[in-house]
């Protein structure tokens, strides 16, 4: 059951419980009822009415707090799309990469409208008259089918006033706001592929890097505690990537993170400072080399080298490992 249908199932307990408690009250302005029975059936539809009052409101405050955000996402995705297009003029960005991003942004641009248009309706929806009427079923078959609870358990001494499940809000929550907010951190972060290969008889270990997402990426070459030179990751953590470089040497089997060693790392044929940052633009792409012959000058012996690239907070999102000569 999606959002949209279910609030179309609250609106429709909501006013089934408000016309039985109507017309349960005419019947006692007939005064040809027991009292002590009309009260009790009374009381319990006027529990069914708030609590489906308490969560067809839970409902429609959380799509409408949601309309703003998914409007400056689906501002910043049709912004992307259009920096895409310029880049395809003018020949920035290869076909093939264009095209793939091209087809995920249209993607994430339909279901981001789609969920903002439903947000929009319930927002503004009083009655199951936009919805074409209410879905009439059992008052026992809305508390099942949106997990509330029974109105006789309402009453118990303990109970405080009408409660909502709590698994009921968590779920209203979640499927209200899980795809933009799912989007949203996917969106603001970066996104890599890389070609490893080994050159020069297993001397040179290299990285071929390409930047596969929308957003502009950064590389600490190497780190050694997931925090680039300049300090500069607070705001960029989702965007930077660090290259981790681990040995095993002859005799041990443990792999052990390297020292740092200034002239083992070349980007793009150019000697890098180690610790530094290397940054790639979408579809751009880079070499990073290691050269394995200045461990060994080092005093390290190295008999395999393990090459991680880990998202900042230590999240692998690659690795390779090989034996060397």
């Amino acid at each position: 059951m999606n959002i949209l249908e279910r609030f179309h199932l609250a609106l429709s307990y909501l006013e089934k419980s408000q016309h039985e408690l109507r017309k349960w009250e005419r019947v006692r302005e007939s005064r040809m009822v027991d009292l002590s029975q009309f009260d009790l059936v009374r009381d319990r539809y006027v529990r069914h009415v708030k609590q489906a009052e308490e969560l067809v409101e839970t409902i429609r405050t959380s799509q409408k707090e949601s309309l703003p955000i998914l409007d400056e996402e689906i501002y910043d995705l049709k912004r992307a799309q259009k920096k895409l297009n310029e880049a395809i003029t003018d020949g920035n960005v290869k076909p093939k990469l264009a095209n793939k991003q091209n087809r995920a942004i249209a993607l994430d641009l339909e279901r981001l409208e789609e969920t903002r248009d439903w947000a929009d309706l319930i927002a503004r929806a009083e009655s199951t008259k936009v919805f074409a009427g209410p879905i009439d079923v059992p008052f026992t078959e809305y508390t099942k089918l949106l997990d509330l609870d029974e109105p006789d358990d309402l009453n118990k001494p303990e109970a405080s006033g009408i409660r909502v499940n709590p698994r009921n809000v968590l779920i209203i929550v979640v499927i209200g706001l899980a795809f933009w907010a799912a989007w949203s951190y996917y969106q603001t972060l970066g996104h890599i592929d890389v070609d490893y290969s080994v050159e020069d008889n297993k001397q040179i270990l290299r990285a071929v890097c390409e930047n596969t997402g929308n957003r502009t990426v950064r590389i600490v070459v190497p780190w050694q505690n997931g925090v680039p030179e300049d300090g500069s990751v607070s705001q960029l953590q989702g965007r930077t990537f660090g290259i981790l470089v681990s040995v095993q040497e002859k005799g041990n089997d443990i792999y052990q993170i390297v020292p740092e060693t200034p002239e083992m790392w070349d980007v793009n044929g150019s000697e890098h400072t180690s610790g530094g940052l290397v940054t790639l633009s979408p579809g751009e792409k880079i070499a990073i080399e290691l050269n394995t012959l200045e461990l060994r000058k080092s005093g390290i012996a190295v008999d395999k080298i393990r090459v991680e690239f880990t998202r900042f907070g230590g999240r692998v999102v690659g690795r390779y490992q090989t034996k060397l000569p």
